[in-house]
């Protein structure tokens, strides 16, 4: 399998974590997607959040015809690995109010990209969901992702974002927190908003990453290989 690197320098380009999809060079489709098996999915999508909430979230795993439901959330939160490319990961667990936006957006993209949509059209998908009302707004809460396994495309390759946790913001600008982009490469745990927008978000990036020890375990030999991948934050 062909492996994408970036050799783009991400201190001057657009934030790349969380869940906005990037448009490709060329055309990719699911038929291309890294494979993952059942129990290495769950894993993944659990160690996005905390362990005080894993036990308890419902997860989503991704399907032959879309996503499907693993297991029932007991605690209003939902666990899934979102895909942007063939080699993505993007482990994330939400909150109860993301429920109807966020993560239905996602499931809507899964139905798409297992009906045979490109990744560049889901790319386009997505952004109009953003920026139109499609999908409600969520209410204040929280959508972890402090998995030590983002993998997330940008136009170059594959890009090793840092564990990360994501507050609902809509509307808010970084203008609006005072928030300054070299600052807060500089001292991670500054926050930043992402997507401005109906479903922007302000990020802060924590110390370490979740547990890793499932993942490494049900997950052995079929992760892409980090080594060249850039990190961000550097």
């Amino acid at each position: 399998m062909k492996r994408y690197r970036s050799k783009t320098t991400l201190r001057d380009s657009k934030p790349l974590w969380c869940t906005i999809l990037l448009a490709l060079t060329s055309p990719l489709h699911a038929a291309d997607i890294l494979p993952l098996t059942r129990d290495c999915e769950i894993a993944l999508a659990l160690s996005a959040g905390p362990a005080s909430l894993q036990e308890s979230a419902g997860v989503f795993v991704l399907g032959e015809e879309g996503y499907e439901l693993a297991r029932e959330s007991g605690n209003g939160y939902h666990c899934l690995v979102e895909r942007n490319h063939p080699e993505s990961i993007i482990p994330q667990c939400f909150d109860a109010s993301s429920r109807n936006g966020n993560v239905q957006i996602i499931l809507d993209e899964g139905a798409l990209l297992r009906a045979g949509a490109s990744f560049d059209e889901l790319a386009d998908y997505r952004t109009e969901a953003l920026a139109t009302d499609r999908y409600p707004l969520p209410g204040y809460g929280v959508i972890y992702m402090i998995s030590a396994f983002n993998y997330i495309a940008n136009p170059g390759g594959l890009v090793h974002v840092a564990p990360h946790v994501m507050f609902h913001a809509p509307y808010l600008t970084n203008e609006d927190i005072g928030s300054d982009r070299g600052e807060v490469l500089e001292n991670r745990g500054l926050p930043m908003i992402n997507s401005e927008g109906r479903h922007g978000v302000m990020v802060s990036f924590v110390d370490h990453g979740s547990d890793s020890s499932l993942v490494a375990e049900q997950c052995a030999g079929q992760l892409p290989d980090e080594g060249g991948m850039v990190a961000f934050p550097p």
